[in-house]
């Protein structure tokens, strides 16, 4: 039986194009990195899935300022880089083979047992049935209540905790290392989104952006009052565990690239939301816009 392998993708506000970095390969883990998420773990438990989550983030972040071996080794060099460019990281192999294997297996149990539910944004326009959908998701929480991806009584759970705590430490680096998302880490709500997803032959998820603004929603929106706190995604993290894919099995990411990577970094400045970009020259590559919402007039 084949043994399947994990591929992360990484992709930032302004896609966007696939890159593998050189090292393909996870190297061994350190002792500290493993016990950093020995910690994360022993802090998830018997929390709720939100509260879970905070209190992962927090501690991966703390520990990684109080770890004294260099930090964290989680994402291969060049990760940063790629991501403030506002292009996609594709890092094969990113888990170790057995982590992958448990979650594949712990995917297919949760889902021959009914944890999953029909996503209705992803709804087939082949069938005849028009409501039909073959994009099942095994959600960690919906609004009010835990879902089942945090249920310990629902499949393995201890192997969707490890691959939170993993989650985690990577939230807590991009924190630290990517150029003004320090609110990454910080200790607010609504900030947990992981979840299992499996599409169905001919499924699909129609072309969208991943990042929600209301700046952008309407018209003046940048004047609108914002909920205190309030959050938005910011980069989007999927991990594939296809076991042996080739493009002859159908199924395919489309990253809308940019022509150029960018000569600045992408996302936010501060209060400033990216809104655009400005094309290349024969001097510069593409550069992003930014929006000053404290900034009136027509002008801005």
């Amino acid at each position: 039986m084949a043994i399947a392998t994990a591929c992360l993708v990484a992709v930032s506000s302004a896609l966007l194009h696939p890159f593998n970095p050189q090292q393909a390969l996870n190297p061994p883990e350190a002792t500290s990195a493993v016990s950093r998420r020995q910690a994360v773990i022993a802090a998830m438990a018997g929390l709720s899935a939100e509260a879970a989550w905070r209190q992962a983030v927090a501690t991966a972040a703390n520990a990684l300022e109080l770890d004294s071996s260099g930090g964290s080794a989680i994402l291969p060099p060049g990760t940063i880089q790629q991501i403030e460019s506002g292009r996609a990281v594709v890092i094969r192999d990113w888990l170790p083979p057995e982590e992958t294997a448990a979650l594949l297996a712990d995917s297919s149990a949760c889902f021959e047992a009914g944890a999953f539910q029909n996503f209705i944004l992803s709804r087939n326009p082949n069938k005849k049935d028009k409501a039909a959908n073959d994009r099942w998701c095994m959600r960690s929480h919906q609004v009010g209540k835990d879902g089942p991806f945090a249920d310990p009584s629902v499949g393995t759970f201890a192997v969707r905790q490890r691959l939170k705590a993993r989650m985690a430490e990577v939230k807590a680096v991009l924190s630290r290392e990517l150029q003004d998302r320090p609110t990454l880490a910080d200790d607010v709500q609504y900030t947990h989104e992981m979840e299992y997803l499996r599409y169905g032959t001919g499924a699909l998820l129609a072309r969208h952006t991943d990042e929600h603004h209301v700046e952008l929603k309407r018209p003046n929106g940048s004047r609108l009052p914002k909920k205190p706190n309030a959050s938005r995604r910011s980069i989007t993290w999927m991990v594939y565990l296809n076991s042996e894919w080739s493009a002859q099995d159908g199924g395919q990411l489309r990253l809308h690239e940019r022509a150029q990577p960018s000569a600045d970094s992408v996302g936010a400045r501060g209060p400033d939301l990216q809104v655009g970009w400005l094309r290349a020259t024969s001097t510069e590559g593409e550069q992003p816009v930014f929006l000053d919402p404290l900034r009136p007039g027509p002008e801005n």
